[in-house]
């Protein structure tokens, strides 16, 4: 214990230590256990003073306003784009300045003060005028002298006719001074030729008394200007090109106004004024200006048509196209005949009929020498009766009555005007009874002769049906050159009855046409060639017909009718997508990540490549234009084939039967039967096969491979890679075309059987893939490892109620546990060989639909080609994977399936599958 105070010392240090630590000890407890008398702690935190959930409402009120606001305003939004307004405001009046007038006129005041001003500028020449300066020197010498002459009588005093006062005074107030002087510069003008410049006149004011004679006044004789000539219509017009040329205004409507709009012969006084005023060639101008997409419709519109004519008959004589030299000659008169002829002879230094003797036989030179005649009589009056009679002699002519020269066709063709030769062709056919000159000439000669009468009695009988046909030709050909030229050329002539023909025949508008074939910015141009009014109106008055003799006679077209303001369609919209429409897309705060999904390795799985087709749907289609497109393709006596095949192959199967159908409506007609009826040759299959619908084509496959045998592997492969909804539309279309039950044909033991199930399944198939059930039918499978039990119940359910993701993953989980793929696996089982080969070509076709079609398609190919399966399988798969068989086949035989095609396959048929290969 401590010590005491003023006590002993301890006895023992070493205990005096020991109770002084354990009283200091005592003492730190004491401190440690003391409490205070004041609660010195720090204040507790109470929750509503420190959240304030007033403020918090307030804000959660405001903030839900403004969502609620933004969603009203999102909707409108939405709302206003999707739709019109429902007040109709509309006013067809063109909105117009006030003063649009004026400011017009100070336009074309400015637009010609530059144009005089780029005139000058271009005419400028830094040469002086030496001959200006000697006139003006002379006009200088002259004025000198008359200003001596006036200044010399100054200081008379006396006058020359009497003095101040005097009566002869009194007559010098107006009189012509006759001075030495004067007589000089007189004799000077007479002498010298050069000054033109008339005498001045003198006159004298009244001279008072006692003045002197300073009231002296030359008078200058006024310079009469010559009276200025009025602008021609070509000068104005020629102006006008200029701007245009210079890309002043808008020079694709002074193009169509003073080009387009005027006849040939004046567009060449333009081209020819334009070289004279300003020294440049029209054509080069415009082209440059206007671009590369005008260069065919300029050319043409200035080029010498004679030309143009000769030209084109002797590519036609040497091509030996007897229809285009018909067509030539049929459509041109007697001058445009000579002029042709002229022009051939310059440019080819020979004449037009000795190249038609030289390059083509005797019944054709006879044609052609008839129709190639300038003089023939160009009278529309029509002789009934004598109509007949030479249809009656014609009828009862003996051989020879068609191509001779001393024939009775050959004469009357030389002989008659063209509507002459119209009425005998009506007279023949009643002289017949019903029997028409173009089933004669078939019958009788050769098909190439025939073609070109037929095409001059078409020609001959309704010129706008034909010529409307031809334009229909041509348009849809990529060149269109040839189009522009007949169009520009009828323009002026019966382009209104060439529309009116052009909506009869094909039930569509000649403008429309243009607009939907030509592309470009001078489509316009052609629309306005389209629109021309080919009357002519003649000048009414004195003065107008003084300036028609003066400015060449150049006729005035009928302006055409503008075409009404017309109020915009409303705009059409596609259906709202929940994946565009704000109102739809989730918050971004509640919105959750999505993850790819992955394997049991942890990585994540690849997508497999979506297969893709040839064939696609086609964004310009229209059934009612396709169907006279086909129709105009079988009616032609040669039928174009390439046409029709053109056109299924750029369609889809949805669109090819929207046309079958449309054609049934407009004609009364199966288009299927009439593609058979015009026999087609050995394409017509590979068509017909184009125009089935899908289950329809699958039906007629199917149909062919049971002749041959129920286990054929095309009939296999054709089952596993259809799904059950197309299973059962092609068992309705077997059982409506063969009136037999498929699974009736196809019933029988082993692989048989399974087939049969899969046709006989009903159950939507399960597309959702499910480990659980993955694991369960792998270790199924697995039971026996050396074999596969065909007949259990988990192998058959892998074709009929399971999807192809989860036949694939069974594929792969099977691989991986068993060391071998489940073909190995069947080729092992000891089965019999045709069972076999059928769950063989099972389980691949419907593992990788693409490379069974492509392997199936080689081996066909290599051996003698099936033609019936070798259709099926390509037309089938034309939009479902044809382009990936095309892919996998170059990587795994080093060559295209094209090519294969054209080497194995002889019958022309080819034709129509290359084209479904490559449809562009």
């Amino acid at each position: 214990m401590p010590k005491p105070v003023g006590t002993f010392s301890s006895g023992s240090k070493f205990l005096q230590r020991k109770w002084e630590e354990r009283s200091q000890k005592l003492h730190q407890d004491k401190l440690r256990s003391m409490r205070a008398g004041l609660d010195n702690k720090t204040p507790k935190k109470y929750h509503h003073l420190m959240f304030r959930l007033k403020k918090v409402q307030l804000e959660e009120e405001i903030q839900s306003k403004i969502d609620n606001d933004n969603q009203l305003l999102l909707q409108k939004i939405n709302y206003r784009m999707r739709n019109r307004g429902g007040l109709d405001n509309w006013n067809d009046i063109e909105p117009r300045s006030l003063n649009y007038e004026q400011r017009e006129r100070e336009q074309q005041q400015i637009a010609s003060e530059n144009m005089r001003m780029a005139q000058s500028l271009d005419t400028i020449s830094p040469i002086y005028k030496i001959d200006k300066w000697e006139e003006d020197h002379e006009k200088k010498e002259y004025l000198l002298s008359l200003m001596q002459s006036t200044t010399k009588d100054f200081g008379l005093t006396t006058p020359r006719y009497g003095g101040p006062g005097t009566a002869a005074g009194h007559h010098s107030e107006m009189m012509v001074y006759s001075s030495d002087e004067d007589q000089a510069v007189s004799d000077t003008e007479t002498n010298n030729n050069t000054t033109k410049l008339p005498a001045i006149e003198i006159k004298k004011r009244h001279r008072a008394v006692g003045r002197s004679d300073k009231n002296v006044v030359p008078v200058l004789p006024k310079i009469v200007n010559e009276k200025k000539l009025t602008e021609s219509p070509i000068e104005t017009d020629t102006k006008e090109m200029f701007k245009a040329c210079k890309d002043m205004g808008n020079p694709l409507e002074i193009v169509s106004r003073i080009l387009i709009r005027k006849p040939h012969t004046y567009r060449n006084l333009v081209k020819n004024k334009f070289k004279d005023m300003f020294e440049l060639d029209l054509e080069t101008e415009l082209k440059a200006t206007l671009g590369s997409s005008f260069n065919s419709i300029i050319t043409l519109l200035f080029a010498d048509r004679s030309t143009n004519d000769a030209v084109e008959v002797h590519e036609q004589l040497k091509k030996r196209d007897m229809t285009g030299l018909v067509e030539i000659f049929c459509l041109a008169n007697g001058q445009t005949i000579d002029s042709m002829k002229e022009a051939y002879r310059i440019k080819y230094d020979t004449s037009l009929d000795a190249d038609i003797r030289e390059n083509l036989d005797d019944e054709y030179q006879h044609l052609m020498t008839a129709i190639s005649k300038s003089d023939r009589e160009e009278s529309e009056s029509i002789d009934e009766d004598e109509a007949r009679k030479d249809a009656e002699e014609l009828h009862e002519s003996g051989d020879g009555r068609w191509t001779s020269d001393s024939g009775k066709f050959i004469k009357l063709l030389t002989d008659k005007s063209f509507e002459q030769l119209s009425a005998i062709s009506d007279a023949y056919v009643s002289v017949t009874g019903g029997k028409h000159i173009d089933d004669t000439l078939f019958a009788e000669c050769e098909k190439t002769y025939a073609k070109a009468v037929e095409s001059l009695l078409y020609c001959v009988e309704d010129s706008a049906a034909f010529l409307a046909d031809k334009l229909h030709d041509l348009m849809v050909l990529k060149n269109k050159t040839p189009f522009i030229s007949l169009l520009l050329r009828r323009s002026e002539i019966d382009v209104p009855a060439i529309r009116k023909a052009y909506k009869k025949k094909f039930d569509l508008d000649l403008i429309e046409d243009i607009k939907y074939h030509c592309k470009g910015d001078a489509v316009k141009l052609l629309v306005d060639l389209a629109h021309k009014m080919p009357q002519i109106r003649g000048p009414t008055g004195k003065a107008q017909r003084k300036q028609w003799r003066k400015y060449g006679a150049v006729a005035v077209v009928v302006p055409v009718k503008k075409v009404p303001f017309k109020r915009p369609e409303p705009k059409k919209v596609a259906p709202e997508s929940s994946t565009k429409n704000p109102l739809n897309q989730t918050s971004k705060r509640v919105q959750k990540e999505i993850t790819p999904r992955k394997d049991k390795d942890g990585k994540a799985k690849r997508a497999k490549l979506k297969p893709e087709g040839t064939i696609k749907p086609s964004k310009d289609s229209n059934p009612d234009r396709d169907v006279i497109s086909l129709k105009d393709a079988m009616d032609k006596w040669d039928k174009d084939e390439q046409l029709l095949i053109n056109l299924l192959t750029s369609r889809s199967s949805q669109e090819r039967q929207n046309i079958r159908a449309k054609y049934k409506d407009k004609y009364k007609k199966d288009l299927m039967s009439e593609i058979t009826w015009e026999k087609f040759g050995d394409c017509e299959e590979a068509i017909t096969a184009l125009l089935h619908t899908p289950s329809d084509l699958d039906a007629l496959a199917t149909k062919q491979c049971l002749e041959k045998s129920n286990h054929d592997i095309f009939l296999v492969g054709l089952i596993a890679t259809r799904t059950n909804k197309q299973l059962k539309a092609m068992q309705t279309s077997f059982n409506n075309s063969y009136k037999a039950d498929l699974k009736a044909e196809m019933r029988g033991e082993g692989a048989s059987h399974l087939l049969v199930k899969i046709l006989s399944a009903t159950n939507e198939v399960i597309t959702q893939v499910d480990d659980s059930i993955i694991r369960h039918d792998v270790e199924e499978l697995l039971k026996d490892k050396d074999r596969v039990d065909v007949s259990s119940t988990v192998f058959q359910e892998l074709f009929v109620n399971r999807s192809k993701a989860h036949f694939r993953a069974v594929l792969s989980e099977y691989e991986r546990q068993s060391g071998q793929s489940l073909v190995e696996t069947l080729e092992k089982s000891e089965l019999p060989s045709s069972d076999e080969e059928v769950y063989i070509t099972l389980v691949e076709a419907r593992d990788d639909p693409s490379t069974f079609y492509m392997q199936r398609l080689h081996s066909l190919l290599d051996s003698s080609p099936l033609d019936s399966v070798i259709i099926s399988a390509i037309v089938s798969r034309s939009e479902v994977d044809l382009q990936t068989i095309k892919n996998k086949f170059n990587s795994q035989y080093s060559q295209t399936l094209e090519t294969v095609l054209q080497e194995k396959c002889e019958s022309d048929y080819k034709k129509v599958l290359l084209k479904v290969l490559n449809p562009q």
